[in-house]
């Protein structure tokens, strides 16, 4: 049986993509670097990490120095998310990693938030 293994976090702030980045890589001890996200066609940091596919991106899209939502959130390197047949949800594990060794601002979304996002 694979089992996928995701996680995804969040943290709102006015700070630079590149100051989140480098945050992120020492509370995480990975290499972030910049690439452009095919599905939002924007900048965004990523790096691959135990196989899995990390990837750190804002929204909305607005200008550095305004309050944007990013989104820390790692994936399978490979295969469509349908393929695999068990689910192993780290958002809980690195949330607790980032808020002992970033910030207490990193959170979790909730479904609500997660649902006005998609416009339902």
């Amino acid at each position: 049986m694979d089992s996928l293994v995701r996680f995804a976090v969040r943290i709102r702030s006015q700070a630079p993509l590149k100051d989140i980045g480098i945050r992120v890589n020492k509370a995480l001890n990975c290499m972030l670097t910049l690439a452009q996200s095919p599905e939002l066609d924007a900048p965004q940091l990523e790096t691959s990490l135990l196989g899995l596919r990390i990837d750190l991106t804002y929204w909305p899209h607005l200008e550095e120095g305004e309050l944007r939502t990013y989104t820390l959130a790692g994936r399978p390197w490979r295969g469509p998310l349908n393929e695999w047949t068990d689910m192993v949800n780290l958002s809980p594990f690195i949330l607790n990693v980032l808020k002992e060794k970033d910030s207490d601002e990193w959170y979790i979304p909730s479904k609500e938030e997660l649902l006005a996002e998609g416009g339902l």
